[in-house]
């Protein structure tokens, strides 16, 4: 439901840049104009929405002398998304890509308490992408144009306090972490100018940790992510 929300006022954002130009972008090398002159702008600036399914992963609370797993259950987060694209004038089928992604806190519930404890996870993420565009690769003038991709990069993870409703446990040194992916994705040129990027990828963020009282608590931060983002050249 949230997610399908932000995906309404993506649309809304890109309808005055699609009233402007309606004709359509080929790749094929067969067509009069060729790739490069086709599109003249290779930079793209990147506004995207996503939805995380993250992996559900037993809560860890690391001492001196003993490790204490908490299985746990966990909800879904919704990320946005802000970067810029530069697709290579020599090799139009590769694309790089930085982009800025921030996820919103996704609740975690400790499942063998009798307690009701609660934490979460959010993070802040920093990825470079190398994007793979199999229809320019092919020189073949499709009506979408699907791709894969590998990126890296670091994400900042926050654990959430510890929470049984009355008292809470505050954690503290947050940490950092490489973060790593791989995505397969289709994009489509609506015009010249915007690109409709539908994409599936598998998220690696390391681990997401605290600590309190000598303590370490961490989570294994990995998922899925079905995003949705627009592509504006310029």
């Amino acid at each position: 439901m949230k997610f399908s929300i932000y995906a309404t006022l993506l649309a809304s954002i890109a309808a005055p840049a699609l009233a402007a130009n309606n004709s359509p972008i080929h790749y094929s090398a067969a067509d009069d104009a060729p790739y490069e002159d086709a599109m003249v702008n290779h930079a793209y600036l990147i506004l995207g929405i996503a939805n995380n399914m993250i992996e559900k992963h037993n809560l860890s609370i690391e001492d001196e002398s003993d490790v204490t797993n908490y299985p746990t259950k966990i909800d879904d987060a919704i990320a946005f998304k802000l970067g810029l694209g530069y697709e290579l004038p020599t090799h139009p089928s590769i694309a790089t890509e930085l982009t800025a992604n921030y996820q919103t806190e996704a609740d975690i519930s400790l499942t063998n308490s009798t307690d009701e404890i609660n934490s979460g996870i959010k993070s802040i993420s920093l990825i470079y992408d190398i994007k793979w565009d199999l229809s320019s690769a092919l020189n073949q003038d499709w009506f979408i144009h699907p791709y894969l991709g590998l990126g890296a990069g670091y994400s900042w993870n926050k654990l959430s306090d510890l929470s049984d409703g009355d008292n809470s446990i505050n954690f503290k040194d947050q940490n950092s972490s490489f973060a790593w992916h791989a995505v397969a994705g289709a994009k489509y040129f609506i015009n010249n100018n915007i690109a409709l990027d539908l994409s599936y990828s598998y998220n690696d963020y390391g681990k997401a940790e605290g600590s309190v009282d000598g303590s370490t608590v961490s989570y294994d931060y990995k998922f899925e992510q079905v995003a949705l983002a627009m592509n504006i050249h310029f």
